[in-house]
């Protein structure tokens, strides 16, 4: 059946029996790193997984939604951080721990670059 789960704003397929959500959207995650006088925003995940951590504005795009829109959209709850004060041990995910370390590390030589890396389990 098609309806909008707790906590969400569009109508998803959910399973009656189970409350599955099967998600229909392009399968692109879309992120950006917002800076505002030498701060950075970060927002509080309000769902699963990873509840109540910090990450960076991201999430999958929806459907009929251009990139630009899909950026927009999650950038809109977040709280500033200056690099000192980020809550590094409460960073929701590994990757996002690993671009924002190599983005204020880029910040401080002036110079923004491509960055791939293999992240370690554990």
């Amino acid at each position: 059946m098609k309806r909008v789960p707790p906590g969400d704003t569009l109508a998803r397929w959910v399973c009656d029996q189970c409350g599955e959500i099967h998600y229909q959207n392009p399968k692109l995650v879309i992120g950006t790193i917002p800076e505002h006088r030498k701060k950075i925003l970060l927002c509080r995940r309000a769902i699963e997984p990873r509840y109540g951590y910090w990450t960076l504005p991201a999430g999958f795009m929806e459907n009929d939604e251009t990139t630009g829109q899909a950026a927009l959209r999650e950038t809109l709850e977040v709280a500033l951080f200056e690099e000192a004060h980020v809550p590094w041990k409460e960073i929701a995910f590994r990757t996002v721990a690993a671009t924002l370390g190599h983005w204020f590390a880029d910040r401080k030589s002036g110079a923004f670059g491509f960055h791939a890396e293999d992240l370690k389990l554990g």
